[in-house]
């Protein structure tokens, strides 16, 4: 069966949506929006508020529909179970619902956050306590298409009557959903209502029931003329009996409580006659299984006995073997000890014979330079000269081939020059250049220069790397100067014979 509760909360539309999305726990909820997208659903129904100028007030309805925790239901059926509640309740027709179901819990719920604001008209969202009713049956004929049962009017999930109405605030709410999922809850209400019923079902009189809460620290204001009872803890936090009735359905009140002590008295009755009758056939029980026992040990204890006479062997023989073995370890830890001795006599040979390392070789002389004269060298002292002469031969080898190295590097480089002042050599100067260059110098000078006097200066304007910077500066200057002339006649269509500056410009570059 199906339960639809309006929860009341008075929170920004936004927390609501993130708890019931349960946006750090992905795998927990299931998700779905009529008019509205899930991961949107915040921004899409502020956007909806503001369009209609409607951001005042309450900001969004909050509903959910919960089933038994003894249903045969899974999360994805009473997801959608829900989907088709909210798409065929009327009224939601025209606003914005967002639906989470949970599937974390013992129970299976679903979350419906309804924006207050309809993205039709701009209209409130209104209800009557005949919407929620019909809200209520629409949900019951949907659990009956599915094959669920149907909830009884009036009637709690475990099927006691339930009488007035009951409507939770949030925090309620949430405190009851986790008291049914076995969560630790922290209540004053909640713990007033633990006391008062075990007071209740260990009290036969109206007096022991007063002295257990005494015992407690909670006291109860139980006057004949007052209808009602209030209970108070220690603390001071005061919870009417209709309250606890309402919300734990307990049926604590005056005429319930007296009915109840009545009833323990004659439970107690009861149990104190089953009690001294059971106490004699306990008592009988108790010492036939003691001969039993006795007899099953006794049984015991001989076969013990025989075992212990048969591994009487084995136990001498394990004695000895632990013996001989601590006669080894005994031995073993002996030769242990002499170890370092050992190794110190040894370490000390071998640095005896490493520090007469010279006059070893002197007493094996003759071997020694016997085996050097066979292989070509007199003495000893000739093969260490033969092997320091052939360690500077090496050493010089090496100096000559690094030497040979640069001197091809230098060899390479004069050879390119020289290769370069061969072309330059075979130059010849262009007609034009040369007029160009008599016009330049006649007014850079103020006077004329002849074929000769360009000659020469040409032979020197070549020496370039000879050249002091302020003829280098000329040099670069006129052959920017040609560049731009032949890039002109290029543009022109012009055909441009190679002189001196263009080969000279190739050589540079």
């Amino acid at each position: 069966m199906a339960v639809i509760k309006a929860v009341s909360s008075h929170a920004p539309i936004g927390t609501a949506i993130d708890y019931v999305e349960k946006r750090e726990k992905t795998e927990e909820r299931l998700l779905y929006g009529i008019g509205v997208t899930p991961e949107t659903a915040k921004e899409e129904m502020q956007a909806t508020k503001e369009i209609y100028g409607k951001t005042d007030g309450r900001t969004y309805k909050h509903f959910v529909q919960s089933f038994a925790p003894g249903e045969n239901i899974t999360p994805e059926k009473a997801h959608e179970i829900a989907k088709e509640f909210a798409e065929s309740c009327p009224l939601f027709k025209g606003y914005e619902v967002l639906i989470a179901t949970h599937k974390d819990k013992k129970h299976v719920h679903t979350h419906f956050i309804i924006n207050s604001v309809s993205f039709e008209d701009g209209k409130k969202f209104q209800m009557s306590s005949k919407d929620l009713q019909k809200m209520k049956d629409r949900s019951d004929e949907i659990c009956h298409e599915h094959g669920l049962s149907i909830c009884e009017k009036n009637k709690t999930f475990d099927g006691h009557e339930r009488t007035g109405i009951t409507a939770w605030t949030k925090e309620k709410y949430h405190f009851m959903k986790d008291m049914l999922e076995g969560k630790s809850v922290k209540s004053y209400v909640y713990n007033t209502m633990e006391v008062v019923k075990d007071s209740m079902n260990r009290a036969v009189s109206q007096k022991e029931f007063i002295t257990i809460l005494s015992g407690k620290g909670y006291s109860v204001d139980w006057q004949d003329k007052h209808k009602h009872l209030t209970f108070m803890d220690k603390d001071g936090n005061k919870v009417r009996d209709t309250n606890l009735n309402k919300t734990f359905n307990l049926g604590i009140g005056k005429e319930e409580l007296l009915s109840r002590f009545e009833r323990n008295a004659a439970s107690m009755e009861r149990d104190k006659y089953s009690h001294d009758k059971c106490q004699g056939i306990a008592a009988r029980i108790r010492i036939t299984e003691y001969m039993d026992v006795k007899a099953d040990m006794d049984k015991e204890i001989k076969v013990r006995d025989k075992l212990i006479k048969k591994m009487h062997p084995f136990l001498k023989e394990g004695e000895n073997a632990i013996n001989s073995a601590k006669k080894a370890l005994k031995k073993y830890e002996k030769e242990l000890k002499e170890c370092p001795k050992i190794l110190f006599i040894k370490y000390h040979d071998l640095e005896e014979k490493i520090a007469h390392k010279e006059a070893y070789i002197e007493g094996n002389k003759k071997s020694i330079t016997g085996y050097l004269k066979k292989n070509g060298f007199e003495t000893l002292e000739k093969y260490n000269e033969y092997v320091a002469e052939t360690s500077k031969m090496a050493k010089a080898s090496n100096d000559l081939d690094k030497k040979i190295r640069s001197e091809q590097t230098s060899f390479d480089v004069v050879y390119a020059r020289l290769d370069a002042e061969k072309d330059i050599s075979q130059i010849v100067l262009d007609p034009r250049d040369v007029a160009d260059l008599k016009e330049n110098l006649k007014f850079e000078f103020g006077k004329d220069f002849s074929d000769a006097d360009i000659e020469k200066a040409d032979k020197q304007f070549c020496d370039y790397d000879n050249a002091d910077p302020s003829t280098r500066r000329k040099m670069r200057k006129y052959e920017r100067d040609i560049e731009k002339r032949d890039e002109r006649e290029r543009e022109n269509g012009e055909i441009i014979e190679h002189s001196y500056y263009h080969e000279h410009d190739e050589y540079e570059r």
